[in-house]
């Protein structure tokens, strides 16, 4: 498995992964799928800020990507930063979110930020195990705060300090 940067070749992998998340899960609170366009432009929203977006490469496929942001725009806010780690359908259980978020958190240490946050749906408690697994600590629950397929959905907010290694 190779992590790299993403390069504009995968973005047609990257698109058919958050598609399938959109149409067949709860992980991502958008009804409409993406299209190619659009996952451009916030690939380079993204990379333009200074921040990674990373994919993971099996035998020439894109297994999965991760990405991190702005978590809120006012300057108080500046090292603390939201993330999304996504994985193929047909490479789950061979490590790559776990070698994707691991290298979130590399990065994240090496610009020197204080906390990544993960925005999780609580209808996926394996991934907030996943989370807690790597040091995650659950801080809130907003309850009620959104709506996908005419489901009321709770949200999850974890937390990993990276000044307390």
């Amino acid at each position: 498995m190779l992590i790299r940067p993403v390069r504009t070749s995968d973005v047609p992998e990257v698109v058919a992964i958050v598609n399938y998340e959109i149409e067949n899960s709860t992980s991502i609170y958008e009804e409409q799928t993406r299209s190619l366009e659009a996952q451009q432009e916030l690939i380079a929203s993204i990379t333009d800020a200074g921040f990674p977006f990373l994919v993971a490469e099996i035998d020439n496929r894109i297994a999965g990507f991760a990405c991190y942001g702005t978590f809120r725009k006012k300057y108080g806010y500046r090292n603390t930063v939201e993330h999304s780690v996504y994985v193929s359908n047909d490479f789950r259980g061979k490590q790559v979110g776990s070698s994707l978020l691991q290298a979130l958190i590399d990065c994240a240490k090496k610009q020197q930020l204080h906390v990544l946050v993960a925005c999780i749906d609580t209808q996926n408690p394996k991934s907030i195990a996943f989370h807690e697994k790597f040091g995650f600590k659950k801080t809130a629950i907003l309850p009620r705060i959104a709506e996908k397929k005419g489901k009321i959905l709770d949200l999850a907010i974890l937390q990993l300090d990276l000044r307390l290694d």
